[in-house]
């Protein structure tokens, strides 16, 4: 279901995060020059005319052929094959990813994301999800590798010292795909959205780390200093980079969403460097961690902790069908939970994530999504502070019981967070955050359910067979 939310997983992309790479796009693409001219031999991307660069220039592949070799004694990957690079001026860039991302991608997948995010209160109710994240990756893209082709697209209008990050997160990319083969493991696979998440942010987080190793190099930082010397705290300032110019206005939710795995994956990243340098990053990438829950305690991926198996809600009645169904992970809880309770306690409340399982319903033109997350044996959440906040951040409740709290809303059906006690024959927290019915095909949207229903639908997920 989380289609563009593991955009990462599929698209080997770069971002200009503040404060890693020097700076920004400027945006004046006409006057600058491209730093790497196309090559002849790379051939068109995919679904894309691209505009002739001029012939080679030996400089420019010299270029090239330095950072890839920089890469390569910083990273200890050994290059196994040359890498094509191709520039390409940004709208070109936007457009070959929009291309990819709807090629590969099923376009129900992506309508079925924006609408949970929609249904959430994340989205506006009449948000176009593909557009919006398209024009956030124009404010942000810097670049892309694409294992398909073994091919980097950058950006025309990089200032020089953002193109020299650029390229070295590329091609950091590029030798993780020669020795782990990118192309067969990051392909879009339905219902896996955590694991693929995951996968992303190993990549990322590779990828940065290694960035900032050679950025180091290039600055003829003294030596022995690399990215480890970067506090923890600096990683996590870069998402305020997602807070400025064109992305200042795009919802919170996608800004964390897309941020999230370079900065969560850098830190991964870090800790295994700092337990057993990076061959224990090599380590990780031949036994990936399998969920977010992994990525974000190593405790837990040293462990193998796997994530508690949930089953998929039942559906409000035998009328409604299952549109769509997948596995959240800790990081999507904690990006949802950071919208309500701010980012420190969504990353405290989704700590304990044990696992879940979300499904899309669809009866007509109605649509409602259930969420039903299970927590670790051992963790202990204050029901009633939970809701307390939570009424503070939404309003009043429509109804308000010990352990739920249900908002009627007029756009998108009522909203329902259910965090049941009392005698679950389990002794570790559930968690269900419910929305809809919703009439979605009318403009403006309109509710076809209330809390009372949703209270009764609610009663018979945590009633259904499965449930521990």
């Amino acid at each position: 279901m989380r289609a563009l939310g593991a955009l990462g997983a599929t698209l080997g992309v770069v971002f200009a995060l503040a404060g890693c790479s020097g700076g920004g796009a400027t945006g004046d693409e006409e006057t600058r020059a491209p730093f790497v001219t196309l090559t002849r031999d790379a051939g068109p991307a995919p679904d894309l005319t691209l505009l002739d660069a001029g012939p080679v220039t030996d400089p420019a592949m010299a270029r090239v052929e330095k950072a890839l070799k920089l890469v390569s004694h910083a990273r200890g990957l050994s290059i196994l094959r040359p890498v094509k690079s191709q520039v390409l001026p940004r709208k070109e860039l936007i457009a070959y990813v929009k291309g990819r991302v709807t090629k590969e991608i099923p376009a129900e997948a992506i309508i079925h994301e924006g609408r949970v995010l929609s249904l959430l209160g994340f989205l506006p109710t009449d948000y176009d999800y593909l557009a919006g994240t398209l024009d956030l990756l124009d404010a942000q893209l810097a670049g892309l590798y694409e294992p398909n082709d073994g091919t980097m697209y950058i950006a025309q209008d990089l200032e020089d010292s953002v193109a020299d990050s650029t390229l070295d997160h590329e091609l950091t990319h590029a030798l993780q795909d020669q020795h782990y083969d990118l192309k067969s493991r990051t392909k879009y696979t339905p219902g896996k959205s955590d694991a693929q998440e995951a996968l992303s942010a190993l990549s990322e987080g590779d990828a940065m780390s290694t960035m900032v190793d050679v950025l180091l190099r290039r600055q003829k930082a003294p030596p022995g200093r690399t990215s480890l010397d970067v506090p923890d705290a600096m990683w996590k300032a870069q998402a305020a980079g997602m807070n400025e110019g064109k992305s200042a206005s795009a919802p919170a939710f996608m800004k964390s969403q897309l941020v999230a795995p370079y900065i969560d994956g850098t830190l991964f990243v870090q800790a295994l460097r700092r337990s057993g340098g990076w061959t224990a990053v090599d380590n990780a990438w031949r036994d990936p961690p399998s969920s977010t829950e992994q990525l974000l305690h190593l405790d837990k991926w040293n462990a193998r902790e796997e994530p508690l198996v949930v089953a998929p809600p039942p559906p409000p009645d035998t009328a409604w069908t299952v549109a769509d169904t997948d596995i959240y992970g800790e990081l999507e809880l904690r990006t949802m939970l950071s919208q309500w309770f701010g980012e420190e306690d969504g990353a405290y409340l989704a700590a304990g994530w044990g696992g879940d399982r979300g499904v899309l319903f669809e009866r007509g033109d109605e649509t409602a999504f259930a969420l039903h997350v299970r927590y670790d044996e051992g963790v202990k959440l204050g029901v009633r502070t939970f809701l307390d906040r939570l009424a503070k951040k939404l309003g009043k409740p429509s109804v308000r019981k010990r352990d739920l709290a249900c908002f009627e809303r007029a756009d998108r059906g009522p909203l329902l967070v259910e965090l049941p006690i009392g005698d679950r024959p389990t002794s570790a927290p559930e968690l269900l955050i419910m929305a809809g019915g919703v009439h979605v095909q009318k403009v403006p949207m309109s509710s076809s359910s209330t809390c009372a229903a949703t209270i009764a639908w609610a009663k018979r997920i945590l009633a259904a067979p499965g449930r521990p």
